[in-house]
């Protein structure tokens, strides 16, 4: 949901899997005193040396739902809309690399880099990089293998946030460097980057450098580039701008336009038969229509006639029965329940990486749970549900008085998959939630990722 409190608690759930620029000491050198020409040449040479900038060449570009990276030649990379983009220097060192856990610098090869990148939809209104750095350092105990240590204001390209280095305990992980970046990208969404190398040192060139040309181009579904991948040749101050040029494909609209029957008949036998499993589950009686669909790159659910939907990757899919009510929810703070109408309904299906070792839908529940007045809604007792194939829990949502209007709603929290789960808002402008058709639209909702 895209009211502050959704915000949070996505944030809450995207936090627990978590998952030195050099310096030329001016001063000093120009301080110093010197026994003649040689000195001063050698002092001025030890300037020159460590303020220029080697070239960083990017000639590597991948581009996937609003998504574009460049990289080096040679590298991999390994990309879905929830998990994010892990960049590797080999396909050895991404087939050693676990991105659910941390790096274990033993099984990866000498000379290994990663550049790892996901967004989340941590908006101004929640806090700034900073306040996620904070949670996440005070989240720390003895017993993880690293210690996490000071953050430093970093500007990356256009990107401007904090950097902290993580002090590797080498006798559980081994020997290695990992470098944490967390930065604005826009409004509604941090970037949380990580550089990673087998070695005492991140090469803060190169990760800087593919950060600086990762672009995110806001509300787009199933944009795919227009033309062949582009040599970009870039360094740290010209990536940005290299990238924009190499990239300047145009917007989608955000609405959702049915698809053809050529489109549909080009669903892959997998999610063919994931549809067939999830429409029969939905017993007649229930007298719900499904007749639209919506499908992009690894996602694909039913909606009814007259719904519209809009789809972003750190943000998943929104549903509503018409365009204002998904405008409304997207843009506001607090829900107006008088402004959305009696019988307005509106929902948002986010996938989230969280592996089933690590706990239950239940355990995901109890840790965004909330009784605060002080919040949009509080939540109520959550209750075990099944639809379709998915598992989990469903609490009622009650709104506060900051809500304008009489309104209802309802939390979800299903497995997914073994690695993930789905966190699911339904939100109707009404007494009582419409769980017919939320949970009609939840048992065709497919998800694919890699």
């Amino acid at each position: 949901m895209q009211y502050k409190m959704i915000r949070t608690m996505l944030f809450l759930v995207l936090v627990l899997p978590l998952t030195t620029a050099c310096g030329v000491d001016v001063a000093g050198i120009l301080g110093q005193s010197a026994d003649g020409d040689e000195a001063v040449i050698e002092a001025v040479e030890e300037a020159t040396a460590a303020v220029e900038e080697p070239q960083i060449v990017l000639e590597g570009f991948f581009s996937s739902l609003g998504f574009t990276v460049n990289y080096p030649a040679e590298w991999v990379i390994d990309y879905d809309p929830v998990n994010g983009a892990v960049l590797a220097s080999s396909q050895q060192t991404l087939d050693a690399f676990d991105l659910a856990g941390l790096p274990d610098f033993n099984a990866l090869p000498a000379d290994s880099t990663i550049v790892t990148i996901q967004a989340l939809p941590f908006g101004v209104a929640v806090g700034t990089p900073m306040d996620y750095y904070d949670i996440i350092a005070e989240s720390g105990s003895e017993d993880d293998p690293f210690t996490i240590g000071e953050a430093e204001a970093v500007s990356v390209g256009i990107y401007e946030g904090v950097t902290a280095s993580l002090d590797v305990n080498a006798d559980v992980l081994g020997n290695g460097s990992i470098d944490l970046y967390i930065l604005r990208v826009d409004e509604e969404t941090l970037g949380l980057m990580l550089g990673i190398a087998s070695g005492d040192e991140v090469p803060t060139d190169v990760v800087e450098a593919i950060i600086a040309s990762a672009q995110y181009q806001g509300t787009v579904f199933a944009l795919e580039p227009t033309a062949a991948p582009v040599t970009a040749t870039i360094t740290v101050e010209e990536a940005t701008e290299t990238v924009e040029e190499a990239t300047a494909i145009p917007m989608p609209t955000a609405t959702v336009v049915p698809p053809t029957a050529e489109a549909t008949a080009e669903m892959t036998p997998e999610m063919e038969a994931t549809e067939e499993v999830a429409m029969a589950t939905m017993a007649p009686s229930d007298g719900v229509e499904l007749s639209e669909i919506f499908e992009t790159e690894g996602f694909f659910a039913r909606y009814p006639a007259g719904w519209v939907a809009e789809f972003v990757p750190s943000s998943g899919l929104t549903l509503a029965t018409s365009q204002l009510v998904l405008d409304e929810f997207l843009n506001s703070d607090v829900p107006d329940f008088d402004l959305l109408g009696e019988g307005s309904v509106v929902m948002n299906v986010v996938p989230i990486p969280f592996p089933a070792g690590q706990g239950t839908p239940r355990d995901v529940f109890g840790l965004v749970a909330t009784d605060s007045s002080d919040e949009i809604f509080t939540t109520g007792e959550a209750e075990d549900v099944v639809i379709g194939d998915y598992e989990g829990v469903r609490s009622p949502l009650t709104f506060t008085e900051s809500a304008t209007g009489q309104g209802a709603g309802d939390l979800y929290i299903l497995r997914l998959n073994a690695d993930a789960v789905m966190l699911v808002i339904s939100v109707t402008a009404s007494e009582t939630s419409q769980r017919d058709v939320v949970e009609a639209i939840l048992a065709t909702v497919m998800i694919e990722l890699q």
